[in-house]
């Protein structure tokens, strides 16, 4: 319980807010969850090799989960917050391409 309150004050967001941004990410888990293996199943022959899956998942589900992210925080009123996070994520996922 300790850890929520710590979560929400450092975000400073009101409790309304703190429970959007959780159901947002409880509904992108879940999406993603669900919409894994019928992916990875359409794209990867079977038989694939593990790295190529581990690759597959990388380059197709973690931008799916950020763009999920973004689309259900839009639907639940936090475009802004997670927008911030998409951002923050960026930077530090391409940081070492800029150079």
């Amino acid at each position: 319980m300790k850890l929520l309150q710590n979560l929400r004050k450092k975000w400073q967001l009101s409790y309304f807010d703190f429970f959007a941004v959780l159901l947002t990410f409880a509904l992108t888990g879940m999406s993603v969850v669900w919409l894994k293996k019928p992916i990875l199943d359409t794209v990867l022959p079977m038989g694939s090799p593990s790295w190529v899956k581990v690759i597959a998942y990388l380059s197709l589900i973690l931008p799916l989960y950020q763009a999920l992210l973004i689309l259900y925080g839009t639907l639940l009123g936090q475009f802004s917050f997670f927008w911030e996070k998409e951002k923050k994520f960026l930077r530090f996922f391409f940081r070492w391409y800029k150079k």
